[in-house]
């Protein structure tokens, strides 16, 4: 697997506080659709394939 290959725009730790359980789920709305989805993931939402470049520079400062 690639380093770093999945980066968050929105932070794990922010949305963690919306979870229902600590941390590890919660509930996502799709406006476009008008579709609820209980009980996703955190871990997998707002995140895309080397969203700060694949140099990783700006990933490396950011995580520190």
């Amino acid at each position: 697997m690639a380093e770093n290959k999945k980066q968050h725009f929105v932070s794990k730790f922010y949305l963690g506080n919306f979870s229902f359980d600590g941390g590890a789920r919660t509930n996502l709305i799709r406006v476009a659709e008008l579709k609820a989805i209980p009980g996703i993931g955190v871990a997998g939402q707002c995140q895309d394939a080397y969203f700060y470049g694949k140099d990783l520079a700006l990933e490396k400062a950011l995580s520190t």
